[in-house]
């Protein structure tokens, strides 16, 4: 669920991998690089701060997406 959708500029799918650190700050580039499940919804370059063990991704300190 979003909270403030205007202050979301990008959105990337990706999902748990023993990989990933509990948590750990990624970049877009970084995400791209790894990522399994590559959707951008809108485009520009925001840092994204993804929790391994709840699934989620921050963007900013804004919850974006709920990961199944």
């Amino acid at each position: 669920v979003l909270r403030n959708p205007s202050e979301i500029k990008e959105i990337l799918f990706i999902k748990k991998t023993s990989s990933m650190s509990t948590t750990a700050p990624l970049t877009i580039s970084e995400i791209k690089h790894r990522t399994l499940f590559p959707t951008i919804l809108m485009a520009t370059t925001w840092s994204i701060r993804y929790t391994v063990q709840s699934h989620y991704i921050f963007f900013n300190s804004i919850l974006a997406e709920k990961l199944i």
